[in-house]
């Protein structure tokens, strides 16, 4: 009787995997990821401390094999953060490889930043000239032998800037 309920239960297990949870089809050539956020840094400044973390996160995380550098994600969040921030990423412009780099341009992987979303949470201690900033996003990454999908998240200190913009000042997490 018990071999009869487990098998019962897994042949449900397996039904709803297989209705519920397989992918929707895919035309050749479509990808199948959501809308990922350019890596291009834009004109403007940061209207709000979430926008200059969200900012931040998209161009920390965006990577290209074609990138000159594991660490070009210094020059991408520079517009971003303040200059006590830039010389702390500068201080490990030469250390950084986050990802096994050689690796990384071998299997000309990209790397694209999706779903980002921040929050000052309302515990979050704050002025109107700082505050710490929750944010995440969704990393999506395709190389040549496969793509893979992870989730990042951090916790910034931003403030605002002598122009009125919002820059992240520290990373505390």
């Amino acid at each position: 009787m018990r071999t009869t309920v487990l098998l019962a239960g897994a042949v449900a297990m397996l039904a709803l995997v297989l209705s519920g949870c397989s992918p929707h089809p895919v035309e050749p050539g479509v990808s199948s990821l959501p809308a990922a956020v350019s890596a291009e840094p834009v004109d403007s400044p940061a209207a709000s401390p979430t926008e200059a973390a969200e900012q931040w996160m998209i161009h920390y995380r965006a990577r290209h094999w074609q990138d000159g550098s594991a660490a070009a994600w210094v020059d991408r969040v520079r517009p971003y953060v303040t200059d006590a921030q830039h010389a702390r990423d500068e201080q490990v412009r030469d250390g950084t490889a986050g990802t096994d780099w050689s690796e990384f341009v071998n299997d000309r992987c990209h790397s694209t930043v999706a779903d980002v979303a921040a929050v000052v949470p309302p515990e979050a201690p704050g002025t109107p000239d700082a505050v710490n900033v929750l944010v995440s996003a969704t990393v999506h990454t395709r190389c040549t032998g496969g793509a893979s999908v992870e989730h990042a998240a951090a916790t910034l200190v931003v403030v605002r800037a002598p122009d009125g913009s919002f820059r992240v000042d520290d990373r505390v997490f």
